[in-house]
């Protein structure tokens, strides 16, 4: 993610934030009438995750996406729908 999404993630995770339950895993963020709807986190019971911005329910705007077996996917989502991403393989990020 860019940096400037990283560090809104950052400082809303400071704040005041809920964790619901959602969709089989855990999300952890802003809220609207109990609804993701900000920046938030959802993590899956299989390892799935979910990293960024949030529109009533569903992932939108700049995005990360990581797969059980800890690839990235990282770039823009509308209504649960990547529409550009580039693919990371988890041993590029331990250099």
């Amino acid at each position: 993610m860019g940096q400037n999404i990283e560090r809104r993630f950052d400082e809303s995770m400071n704040g005041d934030n809920t964790t619901i339950k959602l969709n089989g895993g855990t999300y952890t963020g802003e809220t609207s009438t109990g609804t993701p709807n900000g920046l938030g986190a959802w993590v899956h019971s299989d390892g799935q995750a979910y990293v960024g911005n949030w529109d009533n329910g569903n992932f939108d705007g700049h995005v990360a996406l990581i797969l059980p077996g800890g690839k990235k996917y990282v770039g823009e989502c509308r209504h649960r729908q990547f529409y550009s991403s580039t693919a990371r393989d988890p041993a590029e990020d331990r250099g």
